[in-house]
């Protein structure tokens, strides 16, 4: 075989990685191949007319057998695509980009969950002094494995995933298309704030189904009251959807989420939902909305979106969906607003007192980085020390150094295991006070 030829062979490889199909490297980056072999590779319909945004697994086989690479689909074209497109002849096409390739990191061996941790964790959660924090891969949790997300998907993208489809709607022109915060910078620049609302809305307004790990937590407080504890119980998450609150269901809760600025008050904002409808949260100090027992323990569970959320508000109301998603915002959240400053008096010591458990986040988050900084600027007050997990599969050696430098342990677990084997763990919680 001609050498240019045979350097230029490629194998797509399937999740499980058995050879889906083969392609041809056409140009620098840029691989030709059929679009129904680029299903069978992500595990996806042939019929999807939808480009994936999934990364394919690719190798050269008579260049590096082995080594595999990252490809995503740059053009897309089915038999199945409106007949009233000019295919051309051109059915079943779908054109590559190689992904440059991933530093490797150095290896290490991150710590693995001991029965010691589980009651540790436990244990806070029984004593109502864990907060947990939830990120966006908690959404992924239970999709299945190689599964590409399309609009249409039951499924909620990750950021990545979203950052890629608002980068193709909107024509975002350079190679970092994964980067949701300078995606959604661009959008808003080039054309507006709204448009880029709009888009959102769609894709976070439908009824996706709780996963376990919502739903063990919307039963959590039922869970500890019928053993007698009192419970305490505040969750955070940085995502825009509703899975929590749908998990919850007809459970009494709070709910309490951020809005970004805009002209009229640029200062971004706390938002207390009650009965339907956003009451301002204007002085923190003294605002009473959130009440409390005798023991200074939250009456009922309170749910903090400290990123904004889709607003599902029915068809016909001005919809009042707020995300913390561009750059600007970001910097607007770091540099302006003090977490503690628009929280009400009476969450703040749920923030200096409490442990964390972080779930669902990794290194790349922005929102993870500025919100830990304003957590870990709060606990700096206070001498004593709370203990902080944080849960990930296979993190690399930057993800651990992260958050070992910031004191939080972190290990290796998939978050489906990690979370039956701690309702395992509350559900065999004795009475409290030794009763039956």
């Amino acid at each position: 075989m001609n050498n240019h030829v045979s350097s230029s062979v490629v194998r797509l490889i399937s999740h499980n990685g058995t050879v889906a199909g083969i392609g041809y490297l056409v140009t620098e980056g840029r691989i030709i191949t059929c679009a129904h072999m680029v299903a069978l590779a992500l595990g996806i319909p042939n019929d999807t007319v939808q480009k994936p945004y999934s990364e394919v697994t690719i190798d050269f086989p008579f260049v590096e057998r082995g080594k595999h690479l990252k490809a995503r689909v740059f053009s897309w074209r089915t038999v199945y695509q409106d007949s009233s497109l000019p295919l051309d002849g051109l059915e079943d096409v779908a054109v590559l980009e190689v992904v440059d390739e991933e530093p490797q990191e150095e290896s290490l061996v991150p710590d693995k969950l001991t029965d010691r941790v589980y009651e540790e964790i436990i244990k806070k959660i029984r004593d109502g002094e864990l907060v947990p924090f939830l990120g966006a891969g908690v959404n992924l949790s239970e999709r299945p494995r190689g599964e590409s997300w399309h609009p249409d998907s039951q499924f909620l993208p990750s950021g990545e995933e979203l950052s890629r489809s608002l980068a193709q709607e909107f024509g975002y022109p350079w190679a970092d298309s994964g980067d949701l915060p300078r995606v959604s910078q661009y959008v808003v620049l080039m054309h507006t704030l709204d448009r880029l609302n709009e888009k959102l809305r769609t894709i976070f307004n439908r009824d996706y189904e709780p996963t376990a790990l919502h739903r063990f937590f919307a039963s959590l407080p039922d869970t500890l009251r019928g053993k007698s504890y009192s419970p305490n119980f505040l969750i955070v998450t940085t995502n825009y959807d509703d899975l929590l609150e749908r998990a919850f269901g007809n459970r009494p809760y709070d709910l309490i989420s951020y809005r970004v600025g805009n002209r009229n008050d640029p200062r971004g904002k706390m938002f207390h939902w009650i009965d339907g409808r956003m009451r301002p949260i204007d002085d923190p100090n003294s605002y009473a909305g959130i009440q409390l027992d005798d023991k200074r323990k939250l009456l009922k569970p309170l749910i903090l979106k400290v990123h904004g959320a889709v607003d599902r508000s029915p068809i016909g109301d001005r919809p009042r969906d707020s995300y913390v998603i561009t750059e600007d915002h970001y910097l607007e959240y770091l540099t302006s607003s003090d977490i503690s400053s628009l929280l009400p008096a009476t969450l703040k010591e749920n923030f200096s007192m409490r442990s964390f458990l972080f779930l669902g986040y990794s290194l790349r988050d922005w929102n993870l980085r500025v919100f830990l900084n304003r957590i870990q600027m709060q606990q700096r007050q206070y001498e004593e020390f709370y203990q902080s997990w944080a849960i990930q599969k296979r993190p690399g050696a930057l993800e651990q150094g992260f958050w070992r430098e910031r004191s939080v342990e972190i290990f290796d677990a998939d978050l489906r295991d990690f979370i039956r084997k701690l309702e395992q763990g509350v559900d065999a919680l004795p009475m409290a006070g030794g009763g039956r």
